[in-house]
Formats: structure tokens, C-alpha cells, sequence
């Protein structure tokens, strides 16, 4: 007997590439769980440096609140936290795109949009009305940015999988 007793047994269909992906639900759940988990950890740790900063440079308890918020809100550290935000939304984006493993980019659009709105409503309103409307779109952008990398992943994974023969393939770890 020369077969390999472990093998799976020959059948006439084309062998899989790529082991089905999570239900999309999920995948946008683990999305924006890790988009609004992310940028709340982001926000706390800069609000704590920020408040070190300042205290060790002589800004005392009743002045701080006032002066970490214009901190944060203005000027340089205004820009971290929106580029680390936006880091966390691409992240987040792929993360959810290699979790579903197809339609990774209307994944990518519904995750998007929910994370915009969400994010539109704890925000509140805003005094700067066209800078809060890019803010939201950039960050819409940066979701469906990240869906498109995790594809292109999944695309690469599957074409390789292809290429040494068509076996089937657990892409969870790669």
C-alpha cells in the first residue's frame, strides 16, 4: 500500500485554497471593537502623558483640566491623536477583512460607515462643522484603506495556495 493513509480521500471536486472566513457580522464586530477599543486606549495613554508633561513643568490641580484640554485639542498633539486614530481605523479595517475572507471591501463599507456614525454621535456637534465632516470621511477612508489591504492578503495567500498545488490551506495564522 503506497497511499497515504492521512490523505484526504480523492473526490472529483477542485481542492479548496482557502479556508472560509468568519460570518461578516462578526467580522465588523471585531472591527469596531478594535477600532473604538484602540482609540480609547490611544486617547487615554496621550491624555496621561500629556498631564505628566504638564505637571512636571509646574501646572497645578486646578489649572490642568483647562490647560491638557487646550493641550490636546490644538497645535501638534491634536495631529497625533488624529494620525494615531486614523492608524487604529486602517488596522482595524484589516483586521476585519482578513476575518472574513470574501467581500472583504463591502465588509470594509458597512464596518465604515457604522464606525463613522458611531463616531459622529459620541463626538457630538462641533464648532468647526466642515472640519468634523473630512474627519469623518478620512476616517470612513481609512476602514475601507485597511479592508483593501487585509483583500490584497487574502489574495496573495490564496494565489500562493494555488501555486503549491491546490491543498488546502489554513490561512488563520499567516
Amino acid at each position: 500500500m503506497t497511499e497515504n493513509p492521512y490523505a484526504s480521500p480523492a473526490t472529483n471536486e477542485p481542492a479548496l485554497t482557502q479556508r472560509a472566513g468568519v460570518r461578516p457580522w462578526v467580522a465588523v464586530l471585531a472591527g469596531l471593537a478594535i477600532d473604538f477599543a484602540g482609540t480609547i486606549a490611544i486617547s487615554i495613554g496621550v491624555s496621561i502623558a500629556a498631564a505628566v508633561y504638564l505637571a512636571t513643568r509646574g501646572v497645578g490641580p486646578g489649572t490642568m483640566e483647562g490647560r491638557l484640554t487646550e493641550m490636546l485639542t490644538t497645535g501638534v498633539w491634536s495631529y497625533v491623536l488624529s494620525a494615531l486614530g486614523l492608524l487604529v481605523s486602517v488596522l482595524a479595517g484589516y483586521v476585519a477583512a482578513r476575518m472574513v475572507k470574501r467581500n472583504e471591501l463591502r465588509t470594509g463599507v458597512i464596518q465604515g460607515a457604522i464606525a463613522t456614525l458611531l463616531g459622529s454621535l459620541a463626538v457630538g456637534s462641533s464648532n468647526n462643522v466642515p472640519l468634523f465632516i473630512l474627519l469623518m470621511l478620512v476616517s470612513f477612508a481609512a476602514v475601507v484603506s485597511g479592508a483593501a489591504l487585509g483583500a490584497r492578503h487574502n489574495r496573495e495567500i490564496q494565489a500562493t495556495a494555488q501555486q503549491i498545488g491546490g491543498q488546502d490551506v489554513d490561512t488563520r495564522g499567516a
